[in-house]
């Protein structure tokens, strides 16, 4: 009989052998190999090869050593990290006031340094802008609140209250003491409008005045008056011209002096 006269099913039966059994011909140093221990038959060796060899052929990415390896470098950039700080594209938050560009800048370059892709720094940016809005919110609202409890307290000596908080942060404040109540909120807290309220009405119901108009009298107060007025040039006239604070809180002290029997 030739082989050619071999049954069919008898040459299948012999490809079908257990899945065990494949391994037998394999050298004894590999054969209980555990990465061995998935496959099953011939064709899953055939196919676990093919894998392998296709992820062999892709691009790798070196590992490097350590923190301090410059490997560092061709890792970010692979995964994704731009040239520069300055190529990181980010949308600038809308309805955020006081927006920092120095502070965009610092991040820029502490996000490449640290190697973050564009995806990786994009999404930590609007993750922290996103934080802000929502602290920004919730302080705007506060100060809303403050705000009407003082209208319900005061009721209609409201604006007079506010008025002469006002006057006292004009006689006794500066421009830093200005920008601190801005920049905190704390100038509209009810226990800071209060206080200035209280020092405000006295500088009027006490005729406390400062060294400007206290040894001045009538006639050269109102000429000092008039020589400001005229004065384009004085941080009288200018809200963000130096001195600006100290000019209005002399000009106050001018006008007591200059009309004394009208406080």
């Amino acid at each position: 009989m030739s082989e050619a006269d071999l049954p069919v099913q008898e040459v299948g039966a012999e490809a079908g052998q257990d899945a065990q059994d494949w391994k037998a011909s394999l050298p004894e140093e590999i054969r209980s190999d555990p990465s061995l221990e998935p496959i099953r038959d011939l064709a899953g060796l055939a196919k676990s090869y093919v894998n392998a060899q296709r992820l062999i052929g892709r691009e790798k990415i070196p590992m490097p050593k350590d923190e301090s390896d410059p490997l560092w470098e061709d890792v970010y950039r692979r995964l994704g990290r731009p040239e520069t700080p300055d190529a990181y594209e980010f949308e600038r938050p809308e309805g955020l006031p006081g927006y920092d560009e120095g502070a965009e800048k610092a991040f820029r370059e502490q996000a490449h340094k640290l190697g973050l892709s564009a995806k990786q720094a994009r999404g930590l940016y609007d993750w922290y802008n996103s934080l802000a809005g929502e602290k920004l919110q919730g302080a705007s609202k506060t100060r809303e609140e403050w705000v009407s409890a003082l209208k319900a307290e005061w009721g209609p000596s409201f604006a007079e209250n506010v008025e002469a908080a006002r006057r006292a942060l004009r006689y006794h404040g500066d421009e830093s003491l200005v920008d601190l109540l801005d920049s905190t909120g704390l100038g509209d807290h009810p226990a800071v409008v209060k206080m200035m309220a209280k020092i405000g009405k006295g500088l009027k119901e006490d005729g406390l005045r400062g060294t400007a108009g206290a040894s001045m009298a009538p006639s050269d107060a109102k000429s000092k008056i008039n020589a400001i007025l005229a004065d384009w040039n004085h941080p009288y006239h200018d809200r963000y011209k130096p001195g600006h604070n100290e000019a209005v809180a002399e000009m106050l002290r001018l006008h007591e002096a200059a009309y004394p029997q009208e406080e």
